[in-house]
Protein backbone atom coordinates (compact mmCIF):
# COMPACT_ATOMS: atom_id res chain seq x y z
CA UNK A 1 0.00 0.00 0.00
CA UNK A 2 1.06 3.35 -0.87
CA UNK A 3 1.94 6.03 1.92
CA UNK A 4 -1.39 7.67 1.12
CA UNK A 5 -3.47 4.81 1.64
CA UNK A 6 -4.79 5.60 -2.19
CA UNK A 7 -2.47 2.54 -4.67
CA UNK A 8 -1.80 -0.60 -4.00
CA UNK A 9 1.19 -3.10 -5.30
CA UNK A 10 1.24 -6.86 -5.60
CA UNK A 11 3.24 -9.50 -7.99
CA UNK A 12 2.13 -12.22 -9.70
CA UNK A 13 3.52 -15.21 -11.42
CA UNK A 14 1.95 -15.48 -15.07
CA UNK A 15 2.94 -16.89 -18.34
CA UNK A 16 6.24 -15.33 -20.14
CA UNK A 17 7.14 -14.49 -23.73
CA UNK A 18 7.42 -18.16 -24.59
CA UNK A 19 5.78 -21.52 -24.62
CA UNK A 20 6.05 -23.08 -21.28
CA UNK A 21 8.12 -20.12 -19.68
CA UNK A 22 7.05 -18.50 -16.66
CA UNK A 23 7.27 -14.61 -15.72
CA UNK A 24 6.73 -12.15 -12.59
CA UNK A 25 4.45 -9.40 -13.12
CA UNK A 26 3.89 -6.56 -10.96
CA UNK A 27 0.62 -4.52 -11.38
CA UNK A 28 -1.15 -1.53 -8.79
CA UNK A 29 -4.73 -0.60 -8.30
CA UNK A 30 -5.55 2.68 -7.34
CA UNK A 31 -8.36 3.01 -5.44
CA UNK A 32 -11.51 4.46 -7.10
CA UNK A 33 -10.60 2.98 -10.09
CA UNK A 34 -12.44 -0.70 -11.44
CA UNK A 35 -9.18 -1.42 -13.94
CA UNK A 36 -5.02 -2.38 -12.56
CA UNK A 37 -2.69 -1.18 -14.02
CA UNK A 38 0.47 -3.49 -15.74
CA UNK A 39 3.68 -2.05 -14.60
CA UNK A 40 6.39 -4.35 -14.62
CA UNK A 41 7.16 -7.90 -16.63
CA UNK A 42 10.49 -9.77 -15.79
CA UNK A 43 10.77 -13.22 -17.84
CA UNK A 44 12.22 -16.00 -17.41
CA UNK A 45 14.05 -16.93 -14.33
CA UNK A 46 14.10 -12.65 -12.88
CA UNK A 47 12.09 -12.00 -9.75
CA UNK A 48 11.45 -8.92 -8.84
CA UNK A 49 10.33 -7.21 -5.21
CA UNK A 50 8.58 -3.76 -4.82
CA UNK A 51 8.12 -1.11 -2.45
CA UNK A 52 7.45 3.15 -2.45
CA UNK A 53 8.99 6.31 -2.60
CA UNK A 54 6.20 8.70 -1.78
CA UNK A 55 3.18 7.60 -4.07
CA UNK A 56 5.69 6.44 -6.98
CA UNK A 57 5.98 2.69 -7.62
CA UNK A 58 8.99 0.77 -7.34
CA UNK A 59 10.86 -2.42 -7.77
CA UNK A 60 14.07 -4.16 -7.30
CA UNK A 61 15.68 -6.01 -10.38
CA UNK A 62 18.53 -8.80 -10.31
CA UNK A 63 21.29 -8.07 -11.81
CA UNK A 64 21.93 -9.08 -15.91
CA UNK A 65 25.05 -10.98 -16.15
CA UNK A 66 24.92 -10.76 -20.58
CA UNK A 67 24.85 -7.29 -20.79
CA UNK A 68 26.85 -7.05 -17.15
CA UNK A 69 24.36 -4.63 -15.32
CA UNK A 70 24.31 -4.73 -11.29
CA UNK A 71 21.21 -5.71 -9.46
CA UNK A 72 19.17 -2.35 -9.91
CA UNK A 73 16.46 -0.30 -8.31
CA UNK A 74 13.90 1.38 -10.78
CA UNK A 75 11.00 3.79 -10.52
CA UNK A 76 8.11 1.67 -12.33
CA UNK A 77 5.16 3.71 -14.51
CA UNK A 78 2.20 2.62 -17.13
CA UNK A 79 1.91 3.55 -20.48
CA UNK A 80 0.12 6.75 -19.90
CA UNK A 81 2.63 8.11 -17.39
CA UNK A 82 6.04 6.90 -19.74
CA UNK A 83 4.86 7.08 -23.18
CA UNK A 84 7.01 5.39 -25.37
CA UNK A 85 9.28 3.12 -22.27
CA UNK A 86 10.15 -0.14 -24.00
CA UNK A 87 11.14 -1.68 -20.48
CA UNK A 88 9.38 -1.99 -17.66
CA UNK A 89 12.62 -0.15 -15.75
CA UNK A 90 11.62 3.19 -16.19
CA UNK A 91 14.16 5.32 -14.37
CA UNK A 92 17.38 3.25 -12.80
CA UNK A 93 17.37 5.25 -9.58
CA UNK A 94 19.90 3.42 -7.76
CA UNK A 95 22.55 0.12 -8.37
CA UNK A 96 24.45 -2.18 -6.46
CA UNK A 97 27.36 -4.18 -8.20
CA UNK A 98 28.15 -6.44 -4.77
CA UNK A 99 24.92 -8.71 -4.98
CA UNK A 100 21.08 -8.68 -5.72
CA UNK A 101 19.17 -5.81 -3.99
CA UNK A 102 15.42 -6.80 -2.59
CA UNK A 103 12.54 -5.19 -1.15
CA UNK A 104 12.89 -1.38 -1.86
CA UNK A 105 11.48 0.84 0.63
CA UNK A 106 11.89 5.00 0.32
CA UNK A 107 12.06 7.21 3.29
CA UNK A 108 9.17 9.67 3.69
CA UNK A 109 11.82 12.33 2.54
CA UNK A 110 12.38 10.72 -0.60
CA UNK A 111 16.00 11.12 -0.35
CA UNK A 112 16.70 7.60 0.77
CA UNK A 113 15.88 3.55 -0.14
CA UNK A 114 16.76 0.91 2.12
CA UNK A 115 16.86 -2.49 1.04
CA UNK A 116 18.00 -5.82 1.41
CA UNK A 117 20.91 -6.89 -0.61
CA UNK A 118 22.50 -10.51 -1.11
CA UNK A 119 26.14 -10.22 -1.23
CA UNK A 120 27.65 -12.13 -4.42
CA UNK A 121 24.33 -13.06 -5.68
CA UNK A 122 22.18 -12.01 -8.92
CA UNK A 123 18.44 -12.05 -7.13
CA UNK A 124 18.28 -10.33 -3.88
CA UNK A 125 16.29 -12.02 -0.88
CA UNK A 126 18.15 -11.93 2.33
CA UNK A 127 21.52 -10.72 3.39
CA UNK A 128 22.53 -7.12 4.94
CA UNK A 129 20.35 -3.96 4.70
CA UNK A 130 21.74 -0.91 2.99
CA UNK A 131 21.22 2.29 2.80
CA UNK A 132 21.37 3.85 -1.05
CA UNK A 133 21.26 7.54 -2.00
CA UNK A 134 18.53 8.55 -4.40
CA UNK A 135 21.20 11.73 -5.49
CA UNK A 136 23.94 9.65 -6.31
CA UNK A 137 22.24 5.89 -6.98
CA UNK A 138 25.24 4.72 -4.51
CA UNK A 139 24.97 2.93 -1.47
CA UNK A 140 25.34 5.12 1.47
CA UNK A 141 25.83 2.25 4.67
CA UNK A 142 25.22 -1.02 5.41
CA UNK A 143 23.15 -1.10 8.30
CA UNK A 144 23.58 -4.40 9.02
CA UNK A 145 26.38 -7.10 8.67
CA UNK A 146 23.82 -9.82 8.68
CA UNK A 147 23.18 -13.13 6.18
CA UNK A 148 19.49 -13.55 6.82
CA UNK A 149 17.91 -9.64 7.32
CA UNK A 150 15.48 -8.76 4.61
CA UNK A 151 11.89 -6.99 4.07
CA UNK A 152 13.61 -3.41 5.51
CA UNK A 153 11.54 -0.26 6.22
CA UNK A 154 11.83 3.23 7.46
CA UNK A 155 10.00 4.94 9.85
CA UNK A 156 8.03 7.80 9.27
CA UNK A 157 11.18 10.18 10.64
CA UNK A 158 13.48 8.14 8.81
CA UNK A 159 15.68 7.68 11.75
CA UNK A 160 14.54 3.43 12.58
CA UNK A 161 14.37 0.68 10.10
CA UNK A 162 12.15 -2.38 10.95
CA UNK A 163 13.48 -5.45 9.23
CA UNK A 164 12.88 -9.22 9.67
CA UNK A 165 16.08 -11.75 10.87
CA UNK A 166 15.14 -15.02 11.40
CA UNK A 167 11.25 -14.44 11.90
CA UNK A 168 11.96 -12.13 14.26
CA UNK A 169 11.27 -8.02 13.79
CA UNK A 170 14.18 -5.83 14.95
CA UNK A 171 14.43 -2.11 14.98
CA UNK A 172 17.43 -0.53 13.73
CA UNK A 173 18.37 3.20 15.47
CA UNK A 174 20.41 4.96 12.74
CA UNK A 175 21.82 7.15 15.47
CA UNK A 176 23.20 5.28 17.77
CA UNK A 177 23.45 1.76 15.89
CA UNK A 178 21.23 0.25 18.42
CA UNK A 179 19.20 -2.91 17.77
CA UNK A 180 15.91 -4.25 19.61
CA UNK A 181 14.13 -7.42 18.60
CA UNK A 182 10.74 -6.82 19.24
CA UNK A 183 8.95 -10.28 18.98
CA UNK A 184 8.55 -12.67 16.06
CA UNK A 185 6.85 -11.78 12.66
CA UNK A 186 7.53 -11.14 9.20
CA UNK A 187 7.04 -8.16 6.83
CA UNK A 188 7.29 -5.35 9.47
CA UNK A 189 5.58 -2.36 8.62
CA UNK A 190 5.05 0.92 10.83
CA UNK A 191 1.60 2.59 12.04
CA UNK A 192 2.57 5.67 11.79
CA UNK A 193 5.07 8.77 13.26
CA UNK A 194 6.39 7.97 16.41
CA UNK A 195 4.42 8.93 19.48
CA UNK A 196 6.00 9.69 22.71
CA UNK A 197 6.99 6.03 24.19
CA UNK A 198 6.13 7.33 27.81
CA UNK A 199 3.21 9.16 27.48
CA UNK A 200 1.03 6.67 29.00
CA UNK A 201 3.10 5.45 31.76
CA UNK A 202 1.71 6.30 35.42
CA UNK A 203 1.06 4.77 38.52
CA UNK A 204 -1.34 1.80 38.56
CA UNK A 205 -1.69 1.62 42.33
CA UNK A 206 -2.49 3.44 45.49
CA UNK A 207 -1.55 0.97 47.53
CA UNK A 208 1.79 -1.15 47.75
CA UNK A 209 3.87 -3.41 49.60
CA UNK A 210 6.95 -3.83 51.52
CA UNK A 211 7.87 -7.69 52.35
CA UNK A 212 11.53 -9.05 52.23
CA UNK A 213 13.21 -5.39 52.18
CA UNK A 214 11.23 -4.59 48.74
CA UNK A 215 8.76 -1.83 47.51
CA UNK A 216 6.24 -3.24 45.05
CA UNK A 217 5.68 -0.20 42.77
CA UNK A 218 2.35 -0.96 39.80
CA UNK A 219 2.93 0.66 37.17
CA UNK A 220 0.90 0.97 33.92
CA UNK A 221 1.81 1.63 30.52
CA UNK A 222 -0.84 2.89 27.68
CA UNK A 223 1.92 3.90 25.09
CA UNK A 224 2.49 2.11 21.62
CA UNK A 225 5.72 1.76 22.88
CA UNK A 226 7.98 0.09 26.03
CA UNK A 227 7.42 2.67 28.98
CA UNK A 228 11.27 2.52 30.25
CA UNK A 229 13.01 5.37 32.77
CA UNK A 230 13.61 5.81 36.68
CA UNK A 231 11.48 5.53 39.75
CA UNK A 232 12.36 6.79 42.53
CA UNK A 233 10.79 7.29 46.33
CA UNK A 234 12.04 10.56 48.26
CA UNK A 235 10.38 11.97 51.64
CA UNK A 236 8.16 14.62 50.77
CA UNK A 237 9.53 16.79 53.54
CA UNK A 238 12.67 17.43 54.59
CA UNK A 239 14.08 14.94 57.69
CA UNK A 240 17.19 15.12 59.94
CA UNK A 241 19.63 12.71 58.53
CA UNK A 242 23.09 11.89 60.20
CA UNK A 243 25.10 11.63 63.53
CA UNK A 244 24.07 13.38 66.36
CA UNK A 245 24.91 16.85 66.22
CA UNK A 246 25.68 16.70 62.52
CA UNK A 247 22.51 15.74 61.51
CA UNK A 248 21.08 18.39 58.18
CA UNK A 249 17.60 18.58 57.28
CA UNK A 250 17.01 17.41 53.35
CA UNK A 251 14.37 15.07 51.20
CA UNK A 252 15.73 11.69 51.84
CA UNK A 253 15.56 9.32 48.67
CA UNK A 254 14.40 6.42 50.29
CA UNK A 255 14.65 3.41 47.47
CA UNK A 256 15.37 4.04 43.46
CA UNK A 257 15.44 2.08 40.51
CA UNK A 258 14.89 1.82 36.61
CA UNK A 259 11.80 0.81 35.42
CA UNK A 260 10.58 -0.97 31.87
CA UNK A 261 7.01 -1.79 31.24
CA UNK A 262 5.50 -3.90 27.95
CA UNK A 263 3.90 -1.57 26.11
CA UNK A 264 -0.06 -1.74 26.74
CA UNK A 265 0.74 -4.04 30.46
CA UNK A 266 0.63 -3.08 33.80
CA UNK A 267 3.85 -4.68 36.05
CA UNK A 268 5.34 -4.36 39.71
CA UNK A 269 8.92 -2.54 39.87
CA UNK A 270 10.28 -4.06 43.03
CA UNK A 271 12.68 -1.31 44.74
CA UNK A 272 14.91 -2.49 47.40
CA UNK A 273 15.57 0.62 50.27
CA UNK A 274 18.85 1.18 51.14
CA UNK A 275 21.18 2.95 53.58
CA UNK A 276 19.83 6.11 54.75
CA UNK A 277 16.47 5.57 53.26
CA UNK A 278 16.27 1.93 55.07
CA UNK A 279 17.11 2.93 58.63
CA UNK A 280 14.24 6.05 58.29
CA UNK A 281 11.74 2.84 57.73
CA UNK A 282 13.08 1.13 60.79
CA UNK A 283 12.83 4.34 62.76
CA UNK A 284 9.22 5.07 61.38
CA UNK A 285 7.84 1.55 62.53
CA UNK A 286 4.16 1.67 63.73
CA UNK A 287 4.00 5.02 62.15
CA UNK A 288 3.91 6.60 59.04
CA UNK A 289 5.46 9.25 56.54
CA UNK A 290 4.74 11.46 53.46
CA UNK A 291 6.37 10.77 50.29
CA UNK A 292 6.84 11.50 46.56
CA UNK A 293 6.57 8.47 44.05
CA UNK A 294 8.00 10.10 40.75
CA UNK A 295 8.82 8.28 37.32
CA UNK A 296 11.22 10.20 34.33
CA UNK A 297 10.59 8.30 31.49
CA UNK A 298 13.34 7.71 29.24
CA UNK A 299 14.02 10.32 26.43
CA UNK A 300 12.18 13.35 27.82
CA UNK A 301 8.78 12.09 28.24
CA UNK A 302 6.04 13.84 30.51
CA UNK A 303 7.20 13.17 34.28
CA UNK A 304 4.83 11.69 36.63
CA UNK A 305 4.67 12.50 40.22
CA UNK A 306 2.82 11.86 43.23
CA UNK A 307 2.50 12.45 46.81
CA UNK A 308 1.27 9.28 48.97
CA UNK A 309 1.11 8.24 52.78
CA UNK A 310 4.13 5.64 53.54
CA UNK A 311 2.30 3.37 56.36
CA UNK A 312 4.85 1.15 57.96
CA UNK A 313 3.49 -1.53 60.76
CA UNK A 314 5.80 -3.66 63.31
CA UNK A 315 7.75 -6.55 61.87
CA UNK A 316 5.42 -9.49 61.86
CA UNK A 317 6.18 -13.58 61.23
CA UNK A 318 9.69 -12.22 59.93
CA UNK A 319 8.54 -10.20 57.28
CA UNK A 320 8.44 -6.54 56.73
CA UNK A 321 5.41 -4.74 55.35
CA UNK A 322 5.20 -1.38 54.13
CA UNK A 323 1.61 -0.29 52.55
CA UNK A 324 1.13 3.55 50.61
CA UNK A 325 -1.90 5.14 50.61
CA UNK A 326 -2.62 8.20 48.29
CA UNK A 327 -2.94 11.44 50.33
CA UNK A 328 -4.91 14.58 50.05
CA UNK A 329 -2.13 16.93 50.80
CA UNK A 330 -2.28 16.82 54.65
CA UNK A 331 0.65 16.45 56.46
CA UNK A 332 1.34 12.72 57.57
CA UNK A 333 1.00 12.13 61.57
CA UNK A 334 2.34 9.25 62.98
CA UNK A 335 -0.22 6.14 64.52
CA UNK A 336 0.44 3.81 67.10
CA UNK A 337 -0.04 -0.08 65.58
CA UNK A 338 -2.88 -0.65 68.05
CA UNK A 339 -4.35 2.69 65.76
CA UNK A 340 -3.23 1.40 62.16
CA UNK A 341 -4.97 -1.96 63.42
CA UNK A 342 -8.08 -0.59 64.37
CA UNK A 343 -8.12 1.19 61.15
Amino acid sequence: MSPDGTQYLWWYPGPGAFIGSTAVYISRLTVGQSVSDGLSFCGGSCVTSHGWVGQTPIAAFPADTAPGEPSQVCRLANEQEAPGASRSCVQVLVSDARGGIAFPSGNAAGTEIVAAMSPGEETGVAGRIVRYSLATGHPLADVTQGTTDTTPVFSAEGDRVAFERDDQIVIKDLADGSERAIGPGTYPFWGGPRTDADAGVSLGSKRLRYRRGKVKVKITCEAAEDCRGKLSIRTAKRVKVGDKGKRKAKRLTIAKDNYRVTAGDIDSEKVRPKGAGRRLLEQKRGGSIKVKVNLRPKGGGEKVAETLKLKTSKKKGGKDRLTVHATDGAAAEPVSSEQSSAR
